[in-house]
């Protein structure tokens, strides 16, 4: 079975705990359970790459420039420091360890070959008011119409803003099965009528 993982996991960013759980993931089931597994790549971050959805343009906007500002912060804070050899070890590390896909796009995921797509571990349905990134959703299909799992996914907070729940449960009827990572967002789940989330 050939198994997509999707996560916040990026090779070049320097965050132990983004690496460490796409490393044991993907390490599990390609060993372990013996499936064709690798996390896949985006060509790019942005909401145009990863398909957002917005049911509230204005609170969208705010959003994009608060993360143009605090991008520009955080580049101005690493140029003060010299992280070269760091960021080279995180990059080698996910290069030796961590099989992951091609560089895609939105469509090369809706024409891939995938049997199965898998979204965790990690802050994946992370949301705001109106904007989710319907790619840690799940909610596209693929040329197999792969099955699609969540494994310890979390929200990273206890609520969800109410305005979202429609498009949460219109995501989430299409898994197979649900496995998230705090007590919590499986509180959230069952009041969402989802069925037991475990």
């Amino acid at each position: 079975m050939k198994v997509g993982i999707i996560s916040e996991f990026k090779t070049r960013t320097l965050n132990y705990g983004n690496h460490l759980q796409a490393y044991a993931l993907n390490r599990y089931i390609n060993h372990e359970l013996n499936h064709d597994a690798e996390s896949i790549c985006f060509k790019s971050q942005r909401f145009n790459a990863l398909k957002i959805h917005i049911t509230n343009p204005f609170k969208c906007l705010i959003l994009v420039i608060k993360g143009k500002l605090g991008k520009f912060k955080k580049t101005k804070a690493i140029k003060t420091v010299n992280l070269d050899a760091r960021y080279q070890t995180f990059i080698d590390f996910a290069q030796k360890h961590i099989k992951t896909s091609r560089e895609m796009d939105w469509n090369g995921l809706c024409e891939s070959d995938y049997d199965c797509f898998i979204v965790g571990s990690d802050i994946v349905w992370y949301q705001y008011s109106g904007l989710m990134k319907r790619v840690k959703w799940l909610d596209f299909t693929n040329s197999k119409k792969a099955i699609k799992v969540s494994y310890a996914a979390s929200m990273g907070k206890d609520w969800i803003p109410k305005e979202n729940y429609r498009a949460i449960r219109r995501y989430l009827k299409d898994f197979k099965a649900i496995s998230v990572r705090e007590c919590s967002t499986a509180n959230l789940m069952n009041k969402l009528q989802l069925g037991d989330a475990k």
